[in-house]
């Protein structure tokens, strides 16, 4: 399954897919895209097709509630 990790914030990003790696579920998750705003997200996402999304709730450019 693909994982995309939204968060304005490159150090929460990249934590959040040490996660992933730490936990041994890279079998089973596989993160497809990083994205810093909302924007970027829906960019990323039509491109990815991501199953599972992570997002921070406040992101510049658009908020997570327009984003979703």
């Amino acid at each position: 399954m693909k994982l995309m990790i939204v968060d304005d914030s490159n150090i929460i990003r990249h934590r959040i897919a040490r996660i992933v790696e730490n936990a041994k579920l890279q079998k089973i998750i596989e993160v497809a895209a990083f994205a810093k705003n909302g924007t970027e997200a829906i960019q990323l996402f039509i491109i990815t097709e991501p199953g599972i999304i992570t997002m921070d709730l406040t992101k510049p450019e658009m908020g997570d509630v327009q984003c979703t």
